[in-house]
């Protein structure tokens, strides 16, 4: 009874020598990322295949292989003895898309003892998100389908892709970071480690292009004391995902404003005597007016105004040639004698002193003034000696 007590108490010893040497050497700041799981890794391709289409040279990261050099004194991340690359990734990823920050991935040592592994800082004031969906998804989680409720209209900003080169754990964020897979060296026989993740490889003003990708870090020399990143590579499937409120274009390689999105921001910035329930498609358009800063409705057709200030409906001038529509949208008419001008801003005396042939070949003769159905280009047909001039009402004046 007591050898079999002694012989159970010895195995226990054991085992706790054994856990004890498991875990003897664990850095205290060693972080391992999130796992997505099997099934969202195979919604993105992430899972067979191989990695080997380097970002390394690309437009978006065009110091990626200085970053992925050795490290020295001049290049390192956090510690003097970690190499690092400034990616924009997936901080999360779902079902349908992530939220992409600028974000430092750094190759951690644990002074030369057997873990090797990788690291994910962020830079406050310099690294910058976006929530980024595909196609038929918005919002948070990219979880919501349908019309979103706004557009996203500012050019996407991610920040800058700037080195952290000080702080040492300072904004280390590796337990919160969503990976693929994560394969970290934790025996003193391996010196690299490897990491799958989501990144953005190409970007453009409301969306980008992304891919899973493959980070290598490896320990070497001194007794393996320093560690860096020896590559970065995709394996070939990507993806567009598009800011909140625009859509893949036919070829599938940006994303464009829809229309509906392009009316709402026309509608927001609608000047106060208007509302959107006066606007009606099959008959009106919108307009900026640069006084008042604001857009206005006015009617689709040439010739074309206002039945009136509470009906917006669009009707036909009355009056023939002395008929025009004036500043405000409505319709309006010209005395005999005089001309609608082109902007609508009232209208200006016939220029009944010209010759009949001057009013119809202009001053020099050899032009074709009666074919202009611009007023102020045939005033200034009729009347500028150089070609191609308008009338303003006052002076010849360069056409718009």
């Amino acid at each position: 009874m007591e050898r079999k007590i002694m012989k159970k108490f010895l195995i226990a010893i054991c085992g706790i020598l054994v856990v004890g040497d498991a875990f003897a050497w664990k850095p205290s700041h060693y972080q391992v990322p999130k796992y997505v799981g099997i099934n969202l890794a195979n919604s993105w391709q992430a899972t067979g295949g191989n990695y080997t289409n380097t970002l390394s040279g690309s437009s978006l990261y065009p110091d990626l292989a200085a970053q992925m050099s050795k490290v020295s004194s001049s290049n390192h991340g956090t510690h003097d003895d970690e190499g690092a690359v400034v990616l924009i990734m997936a901080r999360k990823i779902y079902a349908n898309g992530g939220d992409f920050c600028t974000t430092q991935v750094q190759a951690a040592n644990h002074n030369g003892r057997r873990y090797t592994w990788i690291d994910y800082y962020d830079y406050p004031g310099k690294y910058k998100c976006e929530t980024l969906c595909r196609e038929g998804y918005w919002g948070a989680g990219c979880a919501k389908t349908g019309t979103p409720n706004s557009c996203h209209t500012d050019t996407l900003d991610f920040g800058t892709l700037t080195q952290k080169t000080t702080g040492k754990w300072e904004y280390q964020k590796t337990n919160s970071i969503d990976v693929f897979s994560e394969d970290n060296a934790e025996a003193s026989t391996r010196t690299t480690a490897e990491h799958w993740i989501l990144a953005v490889i190409k970007k453009m003003d409301h969306g980008v292009i992304v891919s899973p990708v493959s980070v290598i870090a490896e320990r070497y020399q001194d007794g393996g004391k320093k560690s860096y990143i020896t590559s970065v590579n995709s394996r070939g499937q990507e993806l567009l995902l598009c800011a909140q409120g625009y859509e893949p274009n036919v070829s599938r390689t940006d994303c464009q404003q829809p229309s509906w999105c392009r009316q709402q921001q026309d509608f927001d910035k609608l000047c106060p005597e208007y509302s959107t329930s006066d606007y009606k498609s099959d008959m009106h358009k919108i307009e900026y007016d640069a006084f008042n800063k604001c857009n206005v409705i006015r009617c689709d057709y040439n010739n074309y105004g206002f039945k009136s200030k509470n009906d917006l409906t669009c009707v036909e001038c009355p009056g023939g040639a002395l008929a025009y529509v004036n500043a405000d949208g409505f319709c309006d008419k010209c005395e005999k004698g005089e001309y609608p001008r082109s902007d609508g801003i009232g209208c200006e005396k016939q220029m009944d002193t010209y010759s009949q042939t001057q009013m119809k070949s202009g001053p020099n003769g050899g032009r074709d003034c009666w074919l202009e159905t611009d007023p102020e280009k045939f005033g200034g047909c009729v009347i500028c000696n150089t070609n191609n001039q308008c009338w303003n009402g006052k002076s010849c004046t360069t056409c718009d």
